[in-house]
């Protein structure tokens, strides 16, 4: 038996002897838990980043839990670790696609404007917004 498959049973009778008593069992479940928490909520941060909030494909999946993953090496290396540029602005996303499911009639690009102002979101001037829109229908986001 080499040195890896040694440790690997170490570590697994390890976490028996933490499982196996009451304390351990409490401190075992929080502290996975934690992780867990943590875990989820980098990689919902990181899905909504790249993909808005649609339902991800196995391929998007893989790639997202990978980022995270990735992310969490660079972090435990004390290296700095930035978002992507050009990331989804994913409330204004979510807003587009509720104005879109409820308007009635197809709205000019001055009413859509209006209707983002009087929301609250800042509106860009010119084109961008129409740009925007454009391509986040185009990647799959709206």
């Amino acid at each position: 038996m080499d040195e890896t498959n040694a440790r690997f049973i170490d570590n697994v009778a390890l976490l028996n002897a933490i499982v196996d008593s009451p304390k351990g069992k409490q401190a075992f479940t929080i502290g996975t838990s934690f992780l867990l928490l943590t875990l989820r909520n980098q990689y919902d941060a990181v899905a909504r980043r790249k993909f808005g909030t649609r339902k991800l494909t196995d391929e998007e999946i893989a790639w997202t839990i990978g980022t995270v993953l990735r992310d969490l090496g660079r972090s435990l290396r004390n290296e700095l670790v930035e978002p992507p540029k050009g990331r989804a602005n994913a409330e204004l996303l979510e807003l587009l696609k509720l104005i879109r499911d409820h308007q009635i009639k197809k709205l000019k690009p001055g009413e859509f404007k209006q209707i983002l102002q009087y929301a609250g979101v800042r509106v860009p001037e010119g084109d961008a917004l129409r740009i925007f829109e454009w391509r986040a229908k185009k990647k799959g986001q709206l």
